[in-house]
């Protein structure tokens, strides 16, 4: 739904369907609500081509929409950011960049994706000294949760 947060036809159409809230990206300054980050942006017809669908930011994360496992990540990272090192790397810099989301009260919620969810067949890794199967979600929310706790 990002692409259409900008296309009257399709937001009109959406209202007319009874939807009224949309996902967001707070990486898109132009879908966030500029006068303050800790609400939403409703869209207008001078902004967006259509008013009053309610546009809900999301954070981004580094665990990418078409990955289901470690070395997909860490592909994906180095092909996206030119940086170099591991899941580990990837997970450190989530605690990071995550946590002061958190700590700053922010509501909005963090992207995932299905294929970041599979678990059945994933490879084991250690994380926080529990050496099991975790999906890449599970990986996250553990790297971030206990950062929140120690915090």
């Amino acid at each position: 739904m990002i692409t259409g947060l900008h296309n009257g036809d399709a937001l009109r159409a959406w209202k007319e369907n009874g939807i009224r809230y949309a996902v967001g990206d707070n990486t898109r300054s132009a879908i966030r609500n500029q006068e303050s980050s800790f609400y939403p942006l409703t869209t207008t017809v001078a902004a967006n081509g259509y008013d009053g669908i309610v546009i809900i930011g999301r954070w981004a994360t580094t665990i990418y929409f078409n990955c289901d496992f470690p070395d997909c990540i860490v592909q994906e990272w180095k092909s996206v950011t030119g940086r170099d090192g591991s899941f580990s790397d990837i997970l450190r810099e989530a605690k990071e960049v995550n946590t002061k989301h958190l700590l700053g009260l922010h509501w909005d919620p963090f992207m995932f994706h299905q294929a970041n969810m599979r678990v059945v067949d994933a490879p084991a890794q250690v994380i926080n000294g529990v050496n099991r199967q975790y999906s890449l979600l599970m990986a996250w929310v553990e790297a971030v949760a206990v950062e929140m706790a120690r915090l």
